[in-house]
C-alpha cells in the first residue's frame, strides 16, 4: 500500500477531475487507465487515455485558467476548462506536481500526479503547524463563487494560509452572509446566480456596516469597461480569472491601502 498525507476527499477530487476530463475527450469504445506506483519518494497516480491527445503547443497551457481544447477529433463540449486547474492546485497544495504527456493528435494523453510519499504510516499532520495569516492575525475572508471547484481550491488555500474562510454559491447569499458576518474581504465573481455580482457590490455598500468591506471582484470579465463597471459598483479591486493566489494575499496584506 502507498500512504501520503492528503485529505482524501481532495485525492479524490484530483482523480475524478482527471477521469473525466479523459471520459470527455475520448470517443465510444475508448480506453481510460488509472494506475498507481511508487517511485522513489513519491506516489505516483497515471490517468492514461487513447483519446484525440495534445498537439504540444498545448501541452504547456492545459493547466491554464478558462483553456478548452480543441481538435477536429474532439466531441464538441462546453464549458471554461477550470477542471484540471483546479487539480494542478489541489496537487500543489499537497506537496505534489502534476504534468501531461502527450505523442500528438490521435494518440492520446497521460496525466501523471506525483505525491510526496510517507515513508512511515503514522501522520504527522498534528505536528504540522498551520501557516500563520496576514502577520500573525486571521483576515476573515468570504467567497460568493458559484463554482464549487473554485470554492474547494479557494478554501484549501486560505484555511492552509490561516485565514478564516467562508463561501456562498449565490449573490443573494453573498450580501446577506456579508451584512452579517462583515467580513475583513470579500471575493465576488460577477456572473452570479439570483444577484450578479455587480448588484452584491451596491446592496453590500448600502448596507450596515457594509462601506468597510473591502470588496474584490474576481471574474471572467476584463475588459476596461467591465473593470470600470466594477469600480462604479463599489468594488475595491478587479481581478481576472483564473486569480493569482499570491497577489490575492499580496492584498489581504495591505488592506489598509484602500482606506476604508
Amino acid at each position: 500500500a502507498l500512504f501520503i498525507e492528503a485529505d482524501p476527499a481532495r485525492v479524490l477530487q484530483i482523480v475524478a477531475n482527471l477521469v473525466l476530463n479523459a471520459a470527455k475527450y475520448t470517443q465510444d469504445g475508448g480506453s481510460i487507465e488509472v494506475t498507481t506506483e511508487a517511485f522513489d519518494d513519491l506516489a505516483v497516480v497515471r490517468v492514461k487515455d487513447n483519446g484525440p491527445g495534445l498537439a504540444p503547443d498545448m501541452m504547456d497551457r492545459v493547466f491554464d485558467g478558462f483553456i478548452q481544447v480543441q481538435s477536429s477529433l474532439a466531441r464538441s463540449q462546453g464549458g471554461l476548462g477550470l477542471g484540471l486547474k483546479v487539480v494542478k492546485d489541489l496537487v500543489v497544495l499537497h506537496g505534489g506536481s502534476v504534468d501531461v504527456y502527450s505523442d500528438g493528435l490521435g494518440k492520446g494523453c497521460e496525466f501523471i500526479v506525483r505525491f510526496p510519499k510517507l515513508l512511515n504510516t503514522v501522520s504527522s499532520a498534528n505536528n504540522k503547524a498551520v501557516e500563520s495569516g496576514v502577520n500573525g492575525v486571521s483576515k476573515r475572508i468570504l467567497l460568493v463563487e458559484d463554482s464549487a471547484d473554485i470554492r474547494t481550491m479557494m478554501e484549501m488555500t486560505f484555511t492552509k494560509k490561516g485565514f478564516t474562510f467562508e463561501a456562498v454559491e449565490d449573490g443573494i447569499k453573498g450580501v446577506e452572509t456579508a451584512l452579517r458576518t462583515l467580513p475583513d474581504v470579500a471575493l465576488v465573481d460577477i456572473g452570479l446566480p439570483g444577484l450578479n455580482g455587480y448588484d452584491v457590490a451596491k446592496k453590500i455598500r448600502a448596507g450596515i456596516g457594509g462601506d468597510r468591506i473591502i470588496l474584490i471582484a474576481v471574474t471572467g470579465y476584463g475588459l476596461p469597461a467591465d473593470k470600470q463597471r466594477a469600480f462604479d459598483a463599489g468594488f475595491d479591486e478587479h481581478l481576472t480569472k483564473p486569480a493569482d493566489i499570491n497577489e490575492l494575499i499580496t492584498i489581504f496584506n495591505d488592506l489598509g491601502r484602500y482606506h476604508r
